[in-house]
């Protein structure tokens, strides 16, 4: 071979060897490239978990008190009577010397409009009422379950 045909042979196996270089190069950066994703991947997860669990852990409050309507996922908004401590006792003091039509009478007396009820309603409250087991005076119901 002349001195030019050695001169491009060295020019190949230089050039071979720079790009043999430049792939290991670029198959080292990819793998590094893989770990980093890899391991931002598995904080992404451990953070999603630690935040589910965490909102588990912090329940919000309740926006209204529990009673015992929501305890027992019933449909719809409570009864009236049922979620109104002082009218239950209003109409508790009556139920035994008036009849449901001068409850009611009585009831819209002395209560605002909308904690008004009417005979049906009180009718309703009072055979559930009369069924239900009432705590002791003083005593708290227990509602563990």
């Amino acid at each position: 071979m002349d001195r030019t045909g050695d001169d491009h042979l060295a020019l190949l196996k230089a050039a071979q060897e720079a790009l043999n270089e430049a792939s290991l190069r670029i198959t080292l950066a990819l793998k590094a490239t893989e770990v980093v994703i890899l391991e931002r991947q598995m904080r992404l997860q451990a953070a999603v978990e630690q935040g589910v669990e965490d909102s588990v852990q912090r329940l919000p409050l309740p926006a209204v008190p529990v009673s015992n309507h929501r305890r027992e996922h019933r449909p719809g908004r409570p009864r009236i009577i049922s979620s109104d401590p002082v009218l239950q006792a209003f109409i508790v003091a009556r139920i035994d010397r008036m009849t449901f039509d001068q409850i009611a009478e009585d009831v819209a007396r002395h209560f605002p409009p909308e904690r008004r009820v009417r005979k049906s309603a009180i009718h309703s409250w009072w055979k559930g009422y009369r069924k239900s087991p009432k705590p002791i005076a003083g005593q708290h119901a227990d509602h563990s379950g």
